[in-house]
């Protein structure tokens, strides 16, 4: 189980989502250096397959990010799972979280 930090920066990007806890962003943003507590990458068969646009709801387990083409990603901490819906149906990404980058695909639910 990975618990959120409390104070969080979201970025959304054409070939990434990222979140940075408040104080590693503002380093960031200063210096460009800073160490990312997440960092999913958009490619084929990983979490992200399409760009994410922004941040929809989160607590401090779970994060929910609207992706181009409507797809909604499901981030889920406690469980360390990540699922998405799109036009076609719910998936369960294959992998844990800290897998979000190696491709592993979805399947349906």
């Amino acid at each position: 189980m990975v618990t959120l930090p409390k104070q969080l920066v979201f970025s959304c990007e054409a070939g990434a989502f990222t979140i940075y806890d408040s104080s590693e962003a503002k380093s960031y943003l200063r210096n460009g250096q800073g160490t990312a507590f997440v960092a999913l990458h958009v490619g084929k068969g990983n979490i992200f397959e399409t760009a994410p646009m922004r941040v929809m709801r989160h607590t401090l387990s779970a994060v929910s990010v609207l992706c181009e083409g409507g797809e909604m990603v499901h981030l889920d901490f406690d469980d360390e799972t990540a699922h998405k819906e799109t036009p076609q149906g719910k998936f369960r990404y294959r992998g844990d979280l800290d897998e979000g980058n190696n491709g592993r695909g979805y399947m349906k639910e």
